[in-house]
């Protein structure tokens, strides 16, 4: 199967993002979709996050020929931009339904493909290496319709296919499996041999090694239909089937292998009591019984496609609801008991469908599906990316007692105490519901604090003038800097081991360690005599973040990046890259001799990484940014922060996150 230049020229429209076009019902939101654009119907029936963090999406979509429809697999990185779209097929329809990434960085797409006598499909299982470029294609089949619906890894590059056969002259299916090589080859074909009708829609491995399959199973074609669920061992022989539901139809569509040999399956039934199908959740233990069964619906009718399971615990759950304008995609948030938290409606006009959800490992959502169609044999390739619930907030504030609201520094200490840095007020602890105030009266060397750092159970406030330091409940002052005096300190920054200090001040960058101190200033080699802050990072390099200019100090040789920039602050995440806040001209980026820049011409101050390894900054106007590997999402006074001015921002004991604000302090605690 090769790719035609019109057929290349259809898919670059499919990388242009549809920014708007959905509304959706708190608590999830639409932060990112890719729509390809297509004549006909268009449906991305698989997504998978990959191992660098990045998407795969399969699916079909119609070419604009007389042919018809081709097999569509798209890649994403981890921010959700298009890397590239492949289609595959020939002078037939080709559909594709299932996709699994190989320990290459290839994939596996399977699903089935036009036979070519006439009124057959055969299976299709086709090998693309990580650009997509074909490698092999293998069908399999026999005199009638054979379909693939999904696939699992079983080992280094094994798969195994949940299929099903409709023989020609005959309405009832037969559910089977395939175990297929890396090179494509049928290891074994395994009917599950039931009476009547039986339809398997999806497969996954167990913790075993076994594999669990769920669909419908019926007595005949045109009976009613009950969830199917099988479990088969590693060489495809059956372990045990059941089967559950009543009257009307019940279908089992997504199952889930869960820790100690349970099964999640989700799907849909007529139990109409509240006047349409519902929507199911069914547990299962490792022997097939059944631990509970969730129901959720209204009056329309609501279908469950998949579930994936949480971060928090519990489930999500896509599907979409007959809505009276049409379908709409519907996602749930259950407990882990299966009971709806959270229902999140996605509406726009023409017919929308959720077809399969993933939890991504930073964060939020992305789920596959259909959307726009004018009625029901329209609709185009959809991926979106969806935003979690925000958290909770809390306010502290001059009438909670704080001495003034302009908060300069937050700083949660190893005690609990909380320590904010009041602008021309000194500092206010607070340790529990108890305050307690310190000013220069007390010790201080200023009322003007701009950072505090706990350094082996002391700490350290430092501001205008110089710093003061906290140890065994007195405070000591000094209106120097190992020496030097200067009009003010902007920041204190310390080793893991508290062995360094680091100052960073209006004149020079001062070093404390075992040995005492160590000034630097431009005749050393820094780009500017005031350096805001100062941070070593993993690889034993020193950076200073200067009013005009970077510098780094390397085996006692400084380096100088970007010196018309002005730098303001840094962070190091956990994977080793540095996070640059500058004046103006947005956060730079370095990683292994690259930069990259993020919201050029914003004032954007990288302050903190939290315990998920998410990049926080501040704004003074805009609010925070929080970048969750992907993309930054924004938090303003519209999401429960106190004020857009954000000063300071700092981790609590608990995974809280602090902001202070030029009205008092903020507390977010992520959901």
């Amino acid at each position: 199967m090769t790719l035609t230049l019109a057929r290349t020229a259809f898919l670059l429209a499919a990388s242009l993002l549809v920014p708007g076009v959905l509304s959706s019902q708190a608590p999830l939101s639409v932060s990112r979709e890719f729509v390809l654009p297509t004549p006909g119907l268009g449906v991305a029936n698989a997504i998978i996050e990959l191992r660098d963090g990045g998407f795969a999406a399969v699916g079909y979509a119609d070419a604009g020929r007389e042919t018809g429809t081709d097999a569509v697999l798209v890649r994403f990185n981890a921010a959700g931009d298009t890397l590239w779209t492949r289609s595959y097929g020939g002078d037939r329809e080709d559909f594709g339904w299932d996709v699994v990434e190989l320990p290459d960085g290839g994939f596996v797409i399977v699903g089935y493909t036009e036979a070519p006598a006439a009124g057959r499909e055969d299976v299709l299982v086709m090998r693309v290496d990580a650009s997509g470029a074909p490698a092999w294609e293998r069908t399999f089949g026999g005199p009638g319709r054979d379909r693939a619906w999904s696939a699992t890894l079983a080992g280094d590059e094994d798969i195994v296919l949940a299929a099903e056969s409709e023989e020609s002259g005959r309405r009832d299916r037969n559910a089977y499996l395939i175990r297929v090589s890396g090179d494509g080859e049928a290891k074994w074909i395994r009917s599950i041999d039931e009476p009547g009708d039986q339809r398997v829609f999806h497969i996954a491995r167990t913790e075993d090694g076994a594999f669990v399959v769920t669909g419908t199973s019926a007595s005949s074609s045109r009976a009613s239909r009950d969830v199917y669920v099988a479990r088969v061992d590693a060489d495809g022989d059956v372990d045990w089937t059941r089967t559950f539901g009543g009257e009307p139809d019940d279908v089992g569509h997504g199952v889930m292998a869960l820790g100690g040999g349970d099964v999640l399956v989700t799907g849909y039934g007529g139990t109409r009591s509240n006047g349409g199908t519902d929507v199911y959740l069914l547990r299962l233990d490792a022997e097939g019984n059944l631990r509970w069964w969730r129901h959720d619906g209204g009056p329309e009718d609501d279908r469950a496609m998949m579930s994936a399971p949480r971060a928090a615990g519990g489930y999500a759950t896509v599907g979409f609801s007959m809505m009276s304008a049409g379908p709409d995609v519907v996602i749930l948030e259950n407990d882990p008991q299966g009971s709806t938290q959270t229902r999140t409606v996605l509406a726009r006009p023409g017919s929308d469908r959720g077809v399969m959800i993933v939890a991504v490992r930073s964060g939020g959502y992305v789920l596959a599906g259909t959307l726009g169609g004018s009625h029901p044999t329209t609709g185009e390739f959809a991926v979106l990316w969806l935003e979690g619930a925000r958290g909770s907030w809390q306010h502290i504030t001059p009438a909670d007692g704080l001495p003034a609201g302009e908060v300069r520094t937050v700083f949660s200490s190893s005690t609990g105490v909380v320590w904010f840095g009041v602008r021309g007020q000194g500092l206010a602890a607070l340790d529990g519901e108890a305050w307690q105030y310190v000013t220069m009266e007390d010790g201080l060397v200023s009322n003007g604090v701009a950072g505090l750092e706990e350094v082996r159970g002391a700490l350290w406030a430092v501001g205008q003038g110089g710093y003061s330091l906290l140890e065994d409940g007195r405070w000591q002052s000094f209106a120097d800097v190992g020496g030097r005096v200067t009009r003010v300190v902007f920041s204190l920054t310390t080793s893991a081991e508290g062995a360094v200090q680091w100052f960073g001040a209006n004149g020079f960058a001062a070093r404390l360690d075992s040995t005492g101190w160590t000034h630097y200033g431009t005749a050393d080699g820094l780009p500017h005599a005031v350096v805001h802050q100062v941070w070593t990072d993993r690889a034993g390099a020193t950076w200073f973040a200067c009013r005009r200019g970077l510098a780094r100090l390397h085996e006692g040789a400084f380096e100088v990046f970007h010196p018309e920039v002005n730098f303001r602050s840094i962070v190091e995440d956990t994977a080793g890259r540095l996070w640059f806040g500058t004046g103006g001209n947005g956060v730079l980026v370095y990683s292994e001799g690259r930069w990259e820049q993020h919201m050029d011409g914003q004032t954007v101050l990288p302050s903190l990484v939290d315990g998920r390894g998410h990049v926080w900054a501040r704004t003074e106007g805009a609010g925070v940014y929080r970048h969750d590997g992907r993309r930054w999402i924004q938090y303003t006074t519209a999401d429960g922060l106190l004020s857009d001015v954000v000063y300071a921002i700092a981790s609590g004991d608990d995974g809280s996150i602090w902001f202070g604000t030029d009205r008092g302090a903020s507390r977010h605690s992520p959901p």
